[in-house]
């Protein structure tokens, strides 16, 4: 929503096709209509409007976080692809023991056991 609508001023023009749009971009595909409505009638609540320029700071600011998250998630997606390629390159990354996690990733999922304990590797003793 920000993306087309950085300023409670602009969020308040748009229609709830707008927003259906924009949600079905986002990947919900359940409700929109009713969900959209809801939205547009929270989005033209007088408590959300500030002085003109403020809004318009504020909308700058938006846009701008929302590009450096952008540059980011690209940037997450391209290291992954790269230590994938990388990683199948490896001799030995067919005998890996990952057995979960993605097939591509070399990143093993999130397993509580992969978690150091004190049982594992205890602290030295003063």
């Amino acid at each position: 929503m920000l993306a087309i609508a950085p300023t409670p001023a602009k969020a308040a023009r748009l229609s709830k096709s707008q927003i259906v749009a924009a949600l079905r971009r986002a990947g919900r595909q359940r409700g929109l209509t009713t969900f959209a409505a809801t939205i547009q009638q929270q989005l033209r609540l007088p408590q959300l409007r500030h002085p003109a320029l403020v809004e318009d700071a504020f909308g700058i600011q938006a846009v701008a976080v929302l590009a450096t998250l952008d540059a980011e998630c690209a940037s997450v997606d391209r290291l992954d692809e790269a230590t994938a390629a990388a990683f199948t390159q490896h001799p030995d990354h067919r005998s890996s023991p990952r057995s979960r996690g993605s097939p591509t990733s070399p990143v093993p999922a999130y397993s509580p056991k992969s978690v150091t304990t004190e049982h594992d590797s205890p602290t030295p003793e003063r």
